[in-house]
């Protein structure tokens, strides 16, 4: 709905809230006027008949006239039932009055019951001059019955004294009403008025109230409507209109008008805000195409730049060609060193790199620690364009040999892996296809191990298209039950098994059994392991949970990834599957690796101290590989260490490994952690791991992993089994 339409309902429901409200009240006001009236004409009428019947008295008394049948009629009590039947005749105002008692001469004077309750409620008030009721009669009438007391005057004892006193016409014909006292309550003035003849005027003034009423809410409703459409509306629809205009990319539009009410600010605002958009949308423009943090162009510009590249080729029959130059583990160096060296490193790589380009080439930032060279216009010939691409390359590797010097004169030395594909290179190149092209190159220098140059061959999109369809059937794989849990043993000096590694294979429906080589990588590089290693922790406590229930309780291993770890909800999903399963926390130990605690140490401590508390056990795996100190280690609440199985392979004869394994056995000793060493294969290395402290053992001399089952089996039927 419009905002015209909003305020005119608005205003509409307020006029219409106030026009009920008036009613209302004038109706109400009404009727409360139309009952004071009654009650004053009752009054009026009241005063009538005591009057007449004081003057009646009087005159009758002074007449001389003797009391008899003929001259009983003139008596005020006769002559007043009269007068009461005969005025309904000459009055239309259904108002009806009487004289009445409860012990009555005249029998057309006898009190009705709701007169009889009047009568009675003046005895018992004799202070009371006259009451006013809403009364409903029998039939359903509705009346208001005003009362009045009569009380016996003087004049009045002439009759009503004692009997003997009294003249001898009325001593003769009345039998009561005899023996009253001055004051003494006589009867009562009973008056009558209709309910229905009040409504009937209320309802008649009412309608002309209304009529003129609505005439006035009418003006009222339409004149402030039209000042509302000139002070707001109009004013409103007009930043509206140019609001749209601004949206529409028309930043020169401008809505600022004299004034200083809240509309014209507003209208400043806008102004204002149209600047700022107009500034925002240039930065926006930059940033779109720009790397923040080196100033470079970003994979967007690249590729329109790329397009325009091809397009050019083609036309001039020349070869160019696109690098992908990635830092060889830039993220381990990024968090042992922090962010912020990092980012001095990448704008000052970039510097370097910038500087080994020809006029006319580019140089952009893809991304993390990935940079682009596209070159163009190397030569027509194929293979001289490769040798000039394959030479930028070799002084990329050159330039980078050179030790980059940061804040605090620390110097670093770089390496980097580099994919090279020409362009065009056949058919109808995009940029896209370009890029593709490079990344597979790229993959396949990190793939022989860094700080190599691989240049695309045919047969390497084969591979890349082998590594999607790994990452998309093992997307598939976690939720379908294709995943299978192995565990390897872990044993005590004596041979016993105390515990095992949880681990995961791949039961690949067309391919059989799979390591976890063919597909942990992919799952790291595609944060599937996050899925991978939930999947293995609901598992694994299941299984503990399992075994518990049927009292064969053990320790399980679990490895987490770092990617994992660092979710931000990875201590209460923790939770959850320690309760879902019904697991015991106490069995259940958390292998992470070195290099998580590195970066954000605060936050690592928080989460493990979290779950410590309820029992998990945390254990540092391939402990001596990373770049962990003692400074480090010792804020953590873990308790296990675990030497890689690098280390353990050639102890017994290696001097350099032998010192390191000795060093990470004392760190635990002085540090009152368990030890655990991985790879364990010989009985050499075993039995010099024996001579050096009591730790556990996992590796091929104590048993390959066996599936669950299997591994249960061995479990249940003893511990040397």
């Amino acid at each position: 709905m419009k905002l015209t339409k909003k305020i005119w309902l608005a205003l509409g429901l307020l006029v219409g809230v106030m026009l009920t409200v008036d009613v209302a009240t004038t109706r109400h006001e009404l009727t409360e006027a139309a009952r004071l009236e009654s009650e004053h004409n009752a009054r009026d009428i009241h005063a009538f008949v005591m009057a007449m019947r004081r003057v009646y008295q009087d005159q009758f008394v002074r007449s001389g006239l003797p009391i008899n049948e003929t001259t009983r009629g003139l008596l005020p009590a006769h002559a007043l039932a009269q007068i009461a039947r005969e005025f309904p005749h000459w009055s239309d105002s259904g108002i009806r009055f009487k004289n009445v008692s409860d012990r009555p001469r005249n029998p057309d004077n006898m009190a009705d019951r709701f007169e009889m309750d009047a009568i009675g409620w003046f005895r018992a008030n004799p202070a009371a001059t006259e009451r006013m009721r809403d009364i409903i009669e029998d039939n359903g009438i509705a009346f208001l019955h005003y009362t009045a007391p009569i009380r016996i005057e003087a004049p009045c004892l002439k009759c009503h004294g004692t009997r003997a006193d009294a003249p001898p016409g009325i001593a003769e014909k009345n039998d009561a009403a005899f023996d009253y006292r001055i004051g003494d309550l006589r009867g009562i003035v009973s008056i009558r008025i209709p309910k229905s003849k009040l409504e009937e005027h209320v309802n008649a003034t009412w309608r002309n109230r209304l009529i003129k009423s609505l005439i006035g809410y009418a003006v009222l409703f339409l004149g402030l409507g039209l000042l509302l459409h000139i002070l707001i509306i109009r004013r409103v629809a007009r930043l509206q209109s140019s609001a749209d205009k601004l949206a529409a990319g028309n930043y020169q539009i401008r809505v600022a008008s004299p004034g200083n009410d809240e509309i014209c600010q507003l209208a400043n605002s806008f102004d204002r805000m149209a600047e700022a958009v107009q500034a925002r949308d240039q930065q926006l423009v930059r940033l779109s195409h720009y790397d923040p943090l080196t100033g470079l162009p970003n994979r967007m510009l690249l590729e329109d730049r790329l397009d325009l590249a091809l397009a050019l080729s083609l036309r001039q029959a020349t070869h160019g060609a696109l690098l992908l130059v990635n830092v060889d583990r830039f993220k381990m160096l990024n968090d042992a060193r922090g962010h912020s060296m990092g980012d001095a490193l990448l704008v000052a790589l970039g510097g370097r790199l910038f500087g080994l380009l020809r006029d006319g080439d580019t140089l952009a930032r893809m991304g993390a620690d990935e940079f682009a060279i596209l070159l163009q216009g190397l030569h027509s010939h194929r293979e001289t364009a490769s040798n000039g691409a394959l030479a930028v390359a070799q002084k990329v590797h050159a330039d980078l040999r050179l030790p980059f010097v940061l804040a605090g004169n620390e110097e670093i030395t770089l390496t980097a892996s580099i994919g090279v594909t020409l362009c065009p290179d056949g058919g109808n190149d995009s940029a896209r296809e370009v890029l593709r092209r490079a990344n597979t190159a790229l993959h396949r220098a990190k793939e022989a191990g860094g700080h190599q140059t691989a240049f695309f061959e045919t047969g390497m999109g084969e591979f890349a298209e082998q590594r999607f369809r790994v990452e998309r059937e093992l997307r598939k794989a976690i939720g379908g039950g294709e995943l299978r849990l192995y565990l390897q043993p872990q044993v005590d000096d004596r041979g016993r098994r105390v515990g095992a590694e949880a681990l995961v294979r791949w039961q690949h429906p067309e391919r059989g059994l799979l390591p976890p080589s063919a597909f942990i990588g992919i799952a790291e590089e595609s944060n599937l392991i996050v899925d991978l290693g939930g999947w293995v922790l609901a598992e694994a406590c299941r299984l503990m949970a399992q075994e518990t229930v049927a009292g064969r309780p053990f320790r399980l291993s679990v490895n987490i990834s770092p990617r994992q770890f660092r979710q931000p909800d990875f201590v209460s999903w923790v939770k959850d599957v320690l309760a879902a399963s019904g697991a015991d926390p106490a069995h259940l130990t958390l292998e992470v690796t070195e290099g998580l605690v590195i970066n954000n140490v605060g936050d690592v401590v928080a989460k493990m101290s979290e779950l410590t508390a309820l029992g998990v056990h945390f254990s540092i795996d391939d402990f001596g590989t990373g770049y962990s100190s003692l400074a480090y280690l010792k804020r953590l609440p873990i308790d296990e260490l675990k030497i890689d199985k690098t280390f353990i392979q050639d102890a017994p004869n290696d001097p350099g490994d032998a010192a390191v394994v000795e060093t990470i056995l004392s760190v635990a000793r002085h540090m009152h952690l368990k030890v655990v060493a991985e790879g364990v294969e010989t009985e050499e290395q075993a039995a010099y791991l024996r001579q050096l402290a009591n730790i556990t053992y996992q590796g091929y001399l104590f048993g390959k992993p066996d599936s669950a089952e299997t591994w249960l089996k061995r479990w249940n039927a003893g511990p040397n089994a």
